[in-house]
């Protein structure tokens, strides 16, 4: 059986490319996944914002109700109670447009 004639140069040469390559890779590989998780944490921060942001235009528009409410006390506009009627709302609508027609005209 013959020994095969082995370049220990070219071998050499080889397993250090080798050993760069996936140093690399290794460090592109590393480099994009802490760019992915970031992106993720960054999306995540966004969302909690706007759910927070929707949460405040929601309290402010029920306190906005309330208080509008509490001026027309005959009028139910919570479209979510039992009592709301949307008929008494357009007459009410309708009251105060002409109310402000006839002052016009006066």
């Amino acid at each position: 059986m013959a020994n095969p004639i082995v370049n220990y140069a070219t071998v050499n040469y080889l397993r250090w490319s080798a050993l760069a390559f996936g140093a690399y890779y290794g460090f592109s590989k590393d480099l994009s996944l802490r760019a992915f998780v970031k992106e993720r944490a960054d999306n995540e921060t966004k969302r909690e914002y706007d759910l927070l942001v929707e949460e405040a235009r929601v309290a402010y528009a029920a306190w906005k109700d309330k208080k509008f409410a509490d001026a027309n006390p005959g009028l139910i506009i919570d479209s979510e109670s039992y009592r709301y009627s949307p008929e008494a709302l357009i007459d009410w609508a309708i009251g105060g447009a002409e109310k402000e027609e006839q002052s016009k005209k006066k």
